[in-house]
């Protein structure tokens, strides 16, 4: 099919109509909402709705590729050209049926603002239909428009409820089983139809839209493959590669929303394997928390609710929520390592470049489980899951916090009287048992220590550094800094030693308040 032939079947069923090259068309709509140039996802990009007035503020008539001599209607419906490629891949009919779905769109938009500017659809009109359709409803319709690039971020709800009835619309009469994919969240579509179709005579802009020659869209029978049967198969084809690669929750939510498409006969395995996947996903817990039995079967009643929500919107906090409790499994079960050049170097080679973080692992494990918890406030979730769920994360934490503290307290006390802070009296262990359990609350909240934490903490208990007995301590480092240099090596990942400048001016000052001649000096 020709360009030229395309144009004019357009032109024969809407003069507004005029394919225009892309580039055009991106350079309309970026002007008209103040899209910086670095902004690749423009919106609605396909076909767009502009006044004459304003097309002609931001492009001249020969950019359009029109007739000298052509004079535009006072709203252009501004069509993306295809590619060449396209224009001779497509067969005639599936061309023509693909720009009657975009002019069909396009006209709901001028039927809509049309019924705006004639006062039959007020701001309140709108806040009506809003709370018919269902206010948590409509904001997942506003974050699938906008993830879609249907929308700009920011669009206010008479910009969102107009696109929702061009999609909505569009979707009913030219692939109806791709509502439930596109908002899983609009149980009873049917009425959400009506209410649309109380704004705009949809029957009649799908015939008068007709373009020449376009076949009807496929009526879809419960045995044939569809649009929605084709992304079904694409979802458990990325599913299994999820599952395959470790990403159980990936795979859990590709199941899901797989199933919302499923044909009749595939429905029920489909939600099988995803709770299938819930299920790995627990065991994986049970092994990183140390669960029993009892509390591996009362995580797996919490996580199905997570799930039913998890595939729906723009990064839903469900899925953030799961996938938060996939990584406390991935921090058990992988070594963490760092990579570092630097130490390498600076140690001449003594210290590997890739070494092995094991202190990480606790404390990786305590913050995921606290950022799950945190998650948990925003959950879609009925009170009586969320208390039950909250529950179940504050046990995980608080055992995990307990694990945490088991593992390093004996490290910072054997160091801490290494270097020579040992308490001898009862008011000396009671400050030095409190000292640790400061530098474990700082672990605990903020997953790592430094070394003015550790300095802070020593300085306001009651436990003295012991002075420096010899020049070879000056040489060696104080105490502290040695203390510094002991925690960096076996708290690694964990610990963060000090700055170049800290030790040297933590080495001088030794002299200054480690020795009794230098405190005598520095008195008086």
């Amino acid at each position: 099919m020709k360009l030229a032939d395309l144009q004019q079947a357009l032109r024969d069923v809407d003069p507004a109509a005029i394919l225009v090259p892309p580039r055009v068309l991106d350079t309309v709509i970026r002007q008209e909402h103040r899209l910086n140039n670095l902004v690749w996802r423009i919106p609605h990009r396909k076909c767009y709705v502009v006044d004459r007035h304003v097309l002609f503020r931001h492009v001249e008539q020969e950019e359009l590729d029109l007739e000298p001599d052509r004079l535009l209607p006072p709203t252009v419906i501004l069509i993306a050209r295809p590619a060449p490629e396209k224009l001779h891949g497509e067969t005639r009919g599936a061309l023509l049926l693909k720009y009657w779905r975009r002019l069909f769109h396009a006209n709901i938009h001028v039927a809509l603002e049309q019924r705006i500017d004639e006062g039959k659809l007020s701001a309140g009109d709108v806040r009506e239909r809003v709370e018919q359709i269902g206010q948590v409803e409509f904001e997942e319709i506003r974050r699938v428009l906008t993830q879609d690039c249907y929308l700009p971020k920011g669009a206010d709800d008479r910009a969102v409820y107009i696109e929702f009835a061009a999609v909505f619309l569009e979707l009913h009469y030219f692939a109806g089983d791709m509502i439930r994919v596109c908002f899983p969240a609009l149980v009873d579509r049917e009425r959400v139809r009506r209410l649309l179709l109380r704004d705009v005579d949809g029957e009649t802009i799908y015939g008068r839209t007709r373009l020449a020659g376009a076949p009807e869209p496929v009526v879809r029978t419960q045995g044939s493959a569809d649009e929605s049967h084709d992304y079904y198969w694409k979802l458990v084809r990325k599913a299994d590669n999820a599952s395959g690669a470790g990403n159980v929750v990936g795979a859990a939510i590709l199941r899901t929303r797989a199933g919302r498409v499923a044909p009749a006969a595939l429905s029920a395995s489909t939600r099988q394997q995803a709770e299938e996947d819930l299920k790995a996903l627990v065991t994986r817990l049970r092994a990183a928390l140390h669960l029993s039995d009892t509390e591996a079967s009362e995580w797996l009643k919490d996580l199905p609710a997570l799930l039913d929500k998890a595939d729906q919107g723009l990064q839903p906090v469900e899925a953030k929520l799961l996938h938060e409790l996939q990584t406390v499994c991935l921090d058990h079960e992988q070594d963490i390592f760092k990579i570092d050049l630097i130490e390498w170097i600076l140690s001449f080679g003594k210290r590997p470049i890739k070494r092995p973080l094991p202190s990480q692992r606790l404390v990786r494990i305590v913050k995921h489980l606290r950022g799950a918890a945190a998650l948990l406030t925003r959950a879609r979730l009925s009170d009586a899951d969320r208390s039950h769920l909250g529950i179940l994360l504050q046990t995980a934490l608080h055992h995990g916090e307990e694990r945490l503290r088991e593992r390093f307290r004996p490290i910072l006390s054997g160091t801490l009287s290494d270097v020579g802070l040992r308490p001898n009296n009862p008011p000396e262990r009671a400050a030095f048992h409190k000292m640790i359990e400061e530098l474990l609350d700082r672990i605990t909240d903020f997953g790592f220590l430094t070394f003015s934490d550790l300095r802070d903490a020593i300085s306001r208990n009651e436990l003295k550094m012991p002075d420096l007995a010899e020049p070879e301590d000056f040489v060696r480092g104080d105490p502290l800094l040695r203390l510094d240099r002991r925690l960096a090596t076996l708290l690694d990942g964990v610990y963060r030693p000090s700055e170049f400048y800290l030790r040297w001016l933590e080495r001088f000052t030794a002299l200054n308040f480690g020795t009794p001649l230098g405190r005598a000096v520095t008195s008086h």
